[in-house]
């Protein structure tokens, strides 16, 4: 499981979920592109999942099964199609935001704050906190001290 925050457009989140709700919960890599206009549709699923885990509390193999993809097979050019599918405890989530009863970035303040308590030592790691600092640290090693370990 990551242990680092994770990249995600919150635009494409949002065009993948409400092309799946417009679909009935589901749909095919192929109908998802053609309602939302964009090319690279396993990319949006990747930030939808990424925003349900971000910024609602699911887990990493929650999110995974909160949206499913089944391969269906190759288009005649010879790409993955896949069929996405929805669970009802996100089509719920999809119907309040719609209903104004929550927003899209609701909880973005909640998850930002924990993560910034995380980050300063006063609250619990969690998989979608920072780095762990070691980690970070070797991250941004430079090239002179890698090369000054590696002499020793």
């Amino acid at each position: 499981m990551p242990r680092c925050k994770t990249h995600y457009s919150r635009k494409a989140a949002q065009r993948v979920l409400d092309a799946l709700m417009r679909l009935g919960g589901k749909g095919t890599t192929a109908q998802i592109a053609e309602i939302t206009g964009g090319c690279a549709t396993h990319s949006d699923v990747h930030s939808l999942r990424t925003w349900l885990r971000e910024e609602h509390g699911y887990g990493h193999d929650d999110a995974l099964a909160a949206v499913r993809a089944a391969q269906l097979g190759f288009n005649e050019s010879g790409r993955n199609v896949y069929r996405y599918e929805l669970r009802a405890d996100v089509q719920e989530l999809h119907r309040q935001i719609r209903a104004g009863q929550r927003t899209f970035a609701a909880e973005a303040a909640a998850a930002a704050k924990e993560r910034a308590a995380t980050a300063q030592g006063t609250g619990p790691l969690t998989p979608s906190g920072p780095c762990p600092p070691q980690r970070q640290d070797a991250l941004f090693e430079t090239r002179s001290a890698a090369d000054e370990r590696r002499r020793l």
